[in-house]
């Protein structure tokens, strides 16, 4: 394993900044008013924003021909969507704008760059992140947890954050990994929720209006039930297509297949559940315009879950791990490597892998390729089984007022 280096720290051990070969991993503890926690993050994490910010203006500019002025111009298109679907989303944007010294148009850019690539680059060329969902359910672990994750595929010289955000005004706590300067969180929250999110394009897609959809995961992240997480992503104006799976603690895990007009589901298939980059529910109402450019998406999504079936009943976290390690079609696996002969800011890699055990709240999480730097493991306190009561007790108080029938 590459050993990290320790460029920073402070005494009550908040944050440590920590670099590896091409991909920064900043981690964070926030906690305060919305905008206050996106103060906080673009203070600590400005640096890394602004190298996000820099790397997406300069492809759109190399490969899109797009100048800053445009970019810009796009971008507010999205301010007011996303002010009426959760004006603290925008908020926090604001305050880590604020904080990282940055316009409110360059964090739009980051939270929206999946809409400014397909809708002004074209949907001929085929953008989006290359990753592996994977998800099994207490019936077949070895614990009876509902264990949740994927590797996460895109370009090797993203700059991430690993945050946990302790939040208030009834929304839950979240850990998990995000790119600097987006709101939509891989990971899961105290009320036992989790989610991962795989790339999908289709002809319907237009990508010039709605809500983002790196906004609509953190819609998710926002949510204590699971039904009130599929009602963000359900009731939102959507402008493109998109891969969510959304797990919770107690043995649910759905699988939402979304277009901008449609929204195609799947369940667990004795008990295990794995989605990549192709369509699959709605494959005979769209044209899959992503599957051309990645075909290995087939042999991933199938091979994920062939593997995770040979230990049903015995599965754990190891388990996942040694799915998410696995090699074959290298370098276009589940464990996905650079490929030499493509230009890295066009290629796909592994830049993390996250796996999820819903029940103890524990995330084990790999910064850049896991067969290379290993896992390691993440408790956070905020987000304990004890601290998810709160959550908890005030579903079950909303149904106790609910008169009979």
């Amino acid at each position: 394993m590459a050993p990290f280096k320790l460029l920073q720290t402070d005494l009550n051990k908040k944050f440590v900044l920590l670099v590896t070969m091409g991909l920064n991993l900043l981690s964070v503890l926030v906690k305060g008013s919305a905008y206050e926690r996106g103060a906080q993050l673009g203070q600590k994490g400005g640096h890394l924003i602004r190298g996000n910010r820099d790397y997406y203006f300069t492809s759109w500019k190399k490969y899109g021909g797009l100048d800053e002025e445009a970019v810009y111009k796009f971008m507010r298109n999205f301010v007011e969507p996303v002010k009426n679907y959760d004006p603290e989303i925008l908020e926090e944007i604001q305050g880590m704008a604020d904080s990282a010294k940055l316009t409110l148009e360059d964090l739009m850019a980051i939270n929206a760059r999946y809409e400014l690539a397909i809708s002004r680059m074209g949907i001929a060329k085929p953008t989006g992140e290359a990753c592996t969902s994977l998800a099994a359910t207490g019936e077949v672990t070895a614990n009876g947890h509902t264990i949740h994750g994927q590797n996460w595929d895109f370009r090797k010289l993203q700059r991430c954050i690993l945050v946990e955000e302790i939040q208030d005004n009834g929304k839950p706590n979240i850990a998990g990994i995000t790119e600097a300067g987006r709101m939509g969180i891989l990971g899961f929250n105290s009320a036992g929720i989790g989610v991962t999110a795989n790339g999908l394009i289709s002809h319907r897609d237009s990508a010039d209006h709605g809500v983002p959809y790196w906004i609509l995961i953190r819609g998710v992240n926002n949510s204590i039930t699971l039904d009130g997480a599929l009602s963000r992503v359900f009731k939102a104006q959507r402008s493109l297509s998109g891969n969510m799976m959304i797990s919770h603690e107690d043995g649910e895990v759905i699988d939402l297949e979304i277009t901008p007009d449609n929204i195609g589901v799947m369940y667990p298939e004795e008990g295990i559940l794995s989605h990549t980059n192709h369509f699959i529910e709605l494959r005979h109402q769209v044209q899959d315009l992503f599957r051309t450019s990645i075909p290995d998406s087939l042999i991933r999504s199938h091979r994920a879950m062939k593997l995770l079936a040979r230990r049903r009943g015995k599965i754990r976290v190891e388990d996942f791990k040694a799915v998410f390690t696995d090699h074959f079609s290298y370098p276009n696996s589940i464990c996905r490597h650079a490929d030499p002969k493509v230009d890295p800011m066009k290629g796909f890699t592994t830049i993390s892998s996250l796996i999820y055990d819903l029940n103890t709240r524990v995330l084990h999480y790999s910064v850049e390729n896991p067969c290379e730097h290993g896992y390691q493991t993440l408790r956070p306190k905020s987000l304990a089984p004890d601290n998810g009561k709160m959550e908890r007790a005030v579903v079950s108080k909303s149904r106790q007022k609910r008169p009979m029938t």
